[in-house]
């Protein structure tokens, strides 16, 4: 397979397509893109906050397309083993804050 110096494979450089990220776009799109990267680079940073806490919140609610991994799904099997075992519910989470800010 042809390579070019980028990691380019030789269809995606004749097509005239850059790789980023993983993802092939074309020229214009990746230039879209940095034009994008600084739009948002200028936005205030409250606003880049803001825009982050959004993006964040819209992946968080929707929990069922995000898959659990093999790794994942064996570590929540070992804890509820363990449960079943000990029963020890653990401790709230406002205790474990309130002694956190007691040791900072």
């Amino acid at each position: 397979m042809d390579t070019n110096s980028s990691g380019l494979r030789g269809s995606a450089r004749e097509s005239g397509r850059s790789a980023l990220n993983g993802s092939i776009l074309t020229q214009a799109d990746a230039a879209g893109e940095r034009a994008m990267d600084k739009k948002l680079i200028d936005l205030p940073i409250e606003e880049r906050i803001k825009l982050v806490e959004d993006l964040w919140d819209s992946i968080a609610s929707d929990q069922n397309a995000l898959p659990v991994t093999l790794e994942q799904q064996a570590e929540l099997d070992r804890r509820l083993d363990e449960y079943a075992v000990d029963k020890n519910p653990g401790r709230l989470a406002s205790e474990v804050l309130a002694e956190i800010r007691r040791r900072i």
